[in-house]
């Protein structure tokens, strides 16, 4: 899946510093995205139709595995396709909630937030959020940052630390503790 950060991105939020054709940089970007969206519990970005399906009865509602959609365009029960103007499904954008219950149920739907075109000029109203955006840079930046696993360098008089993400372990594509909490939001059945 693509990543929530283009190459073009990092180089300008970098100032420079890690050039668009850095080795590994797409590959990085890639990593921090999927890091986000398996501490998040879903896809995020881009939009794409998904087929859930629930195979034993819940006792109760249904969680949709998104906490952004766009439109619910099917829905069968016991293989038996249900009216949606008759019996529409809604769906709370909080918790991932949805008034749907039962067994053997299939829902298709269309979700996710949308990858800007780097090449168009139109703006769109449901693109990835920027802290998205932000932190996917950072994880990816951090990696790239201490490629070898240094945590600090010296040549004479001048000394480089690179950033930690443990007591004595450099870099790395991991979730910091404040990452983690800049993605609450974000995470699937979140509770207030």
């Amino acid at each position: 899946m693509k990543s929530f950060a283009s190459k073009e991105q990092m180089a300008d939020r970098s100032r420079g510093a890690i050039p668009a054709d850095t080795p590994f940089l797409e590959l990085s970007l890639r990593a921090a995205s999927r890091l986000i969206r398996n501490s998040c519990g879903w896809h995020i970005a881009p939009v794409i139709q998904t087929v859930f399906r629930y195979r034993e009865d819940t006792g109760g509602q249904l969680l949709l595995p998104s906490l952004h959609i766009a439109s619910i365009d099917s829905l069968t029960s016991r293989g038996t396709p249900v009216d949606l103007d008759e019996n529409p499904v809604t769906f709370d954008p909080d918790t991932g909630w949805s008034n749907t219950a039962g067994c053997d149920v299939a829902i298709t739907f269309t979700h996710g937030y949308s990858i800007p075109d780097t090449n168009s000029d139109e703006d769109d109203l449901d693109e990835i959020p920027e802290d998205i955006v932000d932190l996917t840079l950072m994880i990816a930046s951090r990696a790239l940052g201490a490629p070898l696993g240094y945590t600090r360098e010296q040549s004479g008089q001048r000394s480089v630390s690179h950033s930690l993400t443990a007591q004595g372990v450099a870099g790395g594509t991991v979730l910091l503790a404040h990452e983690k909490d800049a993605l609450a939001e974000y995470r699937i059945a979140r509770l207030p």
